[in-house]
């Protein structure tokens, strides 16, 4: 059996199945199989899809019997049956242009290349950060959640919305995934920045006397502590939504009495755990800023850490 789709050339060879368990024979037809040279190992689902966790496992047997990687041949399926098996990373191809692999790096959908979302949600944000404080490479996906503490969909989505920017390939190592950058830190950094999710959700203005030690300063403020940019005439702070526990003003009455406080829609300092806003979050925290100075300080900083790496 041949099959050629999305510029992969797959063909599979039937295998003598007769000393398979019957939970494996009855599910699948087994196929020895190469992809654009790639020797792994194909099952086609017969009937009705197993659930996920039927498959994990099936899958797991095949790849230990045969010491190669598995995948799945499917008919046509639902869009909530593909986003379940992307959700779990089981690799697969299907008849209706799909397909699946990431153990060859491929994440391919029906026109054939990658769409580009529009933009990164505040999770996938907040996990592009984190892949930047990385410095191992590649970057072993599941250590993501120890730190982030998100759910395995919101990891699986976070690092495929990544994959779909073209800035990092994907290497599967057993059951791990891990993602690997394909430019410096600072390039992918620039590429990415339009489309992240601003991580301030509403800012305003408060008294002096309300500053707390829930506040960090952050913005243009911290920005001339790290370079050489002139001291604002207001001060910015920036607070995580669900610590605010004062009145906000948004006209400013009084600058030399009142501070700018911006709310942040995770911790300010959720990255360093220090009262301090590490360096990534606050070049993206300043990305809509269109003052030339700043975004000259911006660059030069960007530039200053990765020399430093």
């Amino acid at each position: 059996m041949e099959i050629k789709e999305l510029g992969l050339r797959i063909t599979c060879h039937g295998v003598n199945s007769s000393k398979m368990p019957l939970y494996i024979t009855n599910l699948y037809d087994i196929y020895e199989t190469d992809i654009n040279g790639f020797s792994c190992v194909a099952l086609k689902v017969k009937g009705d899809i197993p659930y996920v966790a039927t498959l994990k496992k099936h899958l797991c047997f095949i790849e230990e019997l045969y010491a190669r990687e598995g995948f799945l041949i499917l008919d046509n399926i639902s869009a909530k049956r593909k986003e379940t098996l992307f959700d779990a990373m089981i690799p697969f191809v299907t008849k209706n242009k799909q397909a699946y692999l990431p153990f060859i790096g491929t994440y391919l959908k029906k026109t054939n290349h990658l769409k580009r979302s529009d933009k990164l949600n505040i999770s996938e944000t907040m996990f592009f950060i984190w892949t930047l404080h990385q410095k191992q490479n590649p970057i072993c996906v599941s250590e993501a959640k120890k730190s982030l503490h998100f759910s395995d969909m919101t990891i699986s989505r976070s690092y495929r919305a990544l994959l779909d920017h073209e800035l990092y390939d994907m290497i599967k190592d057993g059951r791990k995934i891990y993602i690997r950058p394909l430019y410096k830190k600072s390039e992918i950094l620039k590429k990415v920045t339009p489309y992240l999710s601003s991580l301030c959700s509403s800012y305003g203005y408060i008294d002096k006397k309300y500053v707390s030690d829930k506040m960090i300063l952050c913005g243009e403020s911290l920005l001339s502590e790290l370079t050489d940019l002139s001291m604002p005439k207001i001060e910015s702070y920036a607070i995580y939504k669900k610590d605010l526990d004062v009145e906000v003003s948004s006209e400013l009455i009084d600058p030399a009495n009142q501070v700018k406080l911006e709310i942040w829609k995770y911790a300010p300092d959720f990255f360093t755990h220090d009262k301090s806003i590490d360096i990534f979050s606050l070049i993206v925290s300043l990305k809509d800023n269109n003052d030339e100075r700043i975004k000259k300080e911006v660059n030069k900083l960007i530039e200053i850490y990765d020399k430093n790496r």
